[in-house]
């Protein structure tokens, strides 16, 4: 099986012009994405150059299977989490800078396992998150800093994002209909707000594997990691969401009336036994069948100038881009023999991709690299660490 089948499947039709649709006195964007489309667009379509940012390769910062990537601008850095929940970070050129492996373990100022992990710009510190809450700070060369913890007891979670040095908010981790939600967290009184739900928008627990939250022109922005086509702005003051846009699937669209009229609700607590082996069959059966059955928006992510989704279709892997001030769309299926990659991250109207060595030749134009990328991939070889591709939209 492709890494990226495995990457979202174990983690785990837009049809009219561009919209305005009135919601809880708000008003949302619709995005159309025409899924009965028989176009597929080649590379050079809607990229006009790729460029690659080979990950310094040695013994001592191999990155295997990664489980989190992310380009911070202000501090010109990758981050990337790999499946062994080491993290590393490499500079915008690909230069080795750190990694945590010296910080693993049960000792003081050492975590043993992490959720999340994130570049704090309130504290200058790269942080790791555990799976009850508790926050591990790090300098950029991983020297320990500080620890911040929450007075809590079962909740566990899954991402988070600051909002002021020790105010974050945190997703937890979806084990039934009861966790969809976000949560408003002060770790100086080590409180946890109370849930503020979605559950409206929401059709499963499939969970996918991607950044849920944007930050554009200082407002943070989430993107639910569940099935579910709508994106929020978290309003902070009020500690609310408002939702600002919707995927519009058209014929394809999934509705949760559906899936419950046939599947049931994973709603149940999960204290007893029973009632967690119920959850799981539910959300199993639903899973399957949304998989195998249905278009599945797998990863979604916008700026001001894109949006950008990746849809599972009955085996098949659909890109749409959205250009949302021209409102043309561009589709590319994997059928394409040169196709993009899936894409974790968005920058002005660059896409970033880490790309295994070997399925680089499937994944570039090479007639779309500049020199200095061509001699680049003359020199990459097949056990080296991830390539960063960089995707140029037209």
């Amino acid at each position: 099986m492709k890494r990226l089948d495995l990457v979202i499947l174990v983690l785990v039709t837009f049809i009219a012009c561009n919209q305005k649709i009135k919601l809880e006195n708000t008003f949302v964007e619709s995005i159309p994405i025409d899924l009965d489309k028989t176009e597929n667009k080649n590379l050079s379509d809607f990229v006009r150059n790729i460029e690659l940012v080979p990950l310094y390769t040695d013994i001592n910062c191999l990155v295997s299977t990664y489980n989190k990537f992310a380009y911070y601008k202000e501090i010109g850095m990758f981050l990337i989490m790999d499946k062994d929940l080491v993290v590393s970070l490499f500079s915008k050129e690909g230069q080795f800078i750190a990694s945590s492996k010296a910080v693993m373990g049960v000792g003081p100022g050492e975590y043993r396992t992490a959720v999340d992990a994130i570049y704090n710009p309130y504290t200058k510190n790269i942080e790791i998150l555990t799976p009850y809450g508790k926050i591990y700070r790090y300098d950029t060369s991983f020297h320990f800093v500080e620890e911040k913890s929450l007075e809590q007891s079962t909740q566990v979670f899954a991402r988070f994002v600051p909002l002021q040095k020790n105010k974050y908010v945190l997703t937890p981790v979806i084990l039934g209909d009861k966790d969809i939600a976000i949560y408003f967290c002060d770790y100086d009184q080590k409180e946890i707000g109370k849930p503020i739900r979605y559950d409206e928008d929401y059709i499963s627990s499939l969970t996918m594997n991607y950044n849920p939250f944007l930050k554009l022109n200082n407002d943070l922005y989430f993107s639910p990691l569940c099935f579910n086509y709508m994106f929020y702005k978290i309003l902070p003051e009020s500690q609310q969401l408002q939702p600002i846009m919707k995927l519009d699937f058209g014929s394809h669209t999934v509705h949760k009336k559906d899936i419950v009229n046939r599947f049931g609700t994973a709603s149940k607590t999960i204290s007893k036994q029973e009632d967690r082996t119920f959850n799981y069959s539910v959300m199993d059966n639903v899973n399957n069948y949304l998989l195998e059955n249905t278009a599945v928006p797998a990863i979604k992510f916008f700026n001001e100038k894109y949006v950008y989704v990746l849809v599972l279709k009955n085996g098949k892997r659909i890109t749409y881009i959205y250009d949302r001030k021209t409102k043309r769309s561009y589709m590319q299926t994997n059928e394409n023999p040169i196709r993009l990659s899936f894409c974790l991250d968005i920058d002005d109207t660059v896409l970033f991709a880490a790309v295994q060595p070997y399925e680089l030749e499937k994944l570039i134009d090479i007639k779309l690299l500049d020199e200095k990328s061509k001699q680049a991939l003359a020199n990459i070889q097949e056990d080296d660490n991830p390539i960063i591709v960089k995707y140029y939209l037209r």
